[in-house]
């Protein structure tokens, strides 16, 4: 067939480069449609904040039936602010944000909670697999206790992301202020 292109057919660096945008163009998408999904009669639509030229910002989308997701890297000593949007729910309870919520009953369950000092389903985070989770919630400016991958997920008891459902899009980018971490 002269003349048809199947993006298969095409060089394996163009191929990585197609995924690439296409990739880009999906997290935008994402982090539109959670914000118009947040935006009803009653409730004001939601503004997703602009940033300075210049700044390196990522925007990820984490599922609430996942485990932890790769944000971005994070540099030791430097602040960021970490921004959700969207809802997700856990099983039969009621949809929340990302500050999470305390269910009726789950005070059985708490302890067992990855992070049990921070809220039901809210959202954690952590920098490199074997450290300490922190609450993230719906907007937090914090500095990096150490320079690796910033990951997040749901506030969830181990192994129990089978009746999760939603996400939320996250927004970081670098913050001039120092924090407490």
């Amino acid at each position: 067939m002269a003349g048809y292109f199947h993006p298969t057919m095409a060089h394996p660096g163009t191929r990585l480069v197609m995924r690439i945008a296409r990739v880009g163009v999906m997290a935008i998408a994402a982090v539109l449609l959670v914000a118009l999904m947040r935006c009803s009669v009653t409730q004001a639509p939601v503004a997703l904040p602009c940033t300075e030229a210049g700044d390196a910002v990522a925007v990820t989308l984490v599922r609430a039936d996942h485990g932890w997701t790769t944000v971005a890297p994070v540099e030791a000593g430097r602040c960021y602010r970490v921004q959700a949007f969207g809802t997700w729910k856990d099983g039969g309870l009621e949809p929340c944000g990302a500050d999470g919520q305390r269910p009726a009953g789950g005070s059985l369950f708490h302890g067992l909670l990855i992070a049990p000092y921070a809220p039901w389903f809210s959202l954690i985070g952590r920098v490199g697999p074997e450290g300490r989770p922190f609450l993230i919630g719906a907007d937090r400016t914090w500095t990096a206790p150490a320079s690796g991958l910033l990951t997040a997920r749901a506030n969830d008891v181990p192994g129990f992301t089978f009746n999760n459902r939603g996400a939320l899009a996250l927004l970081i980018r670098p913050h001039p202020g120092p924090t407490v971490p």
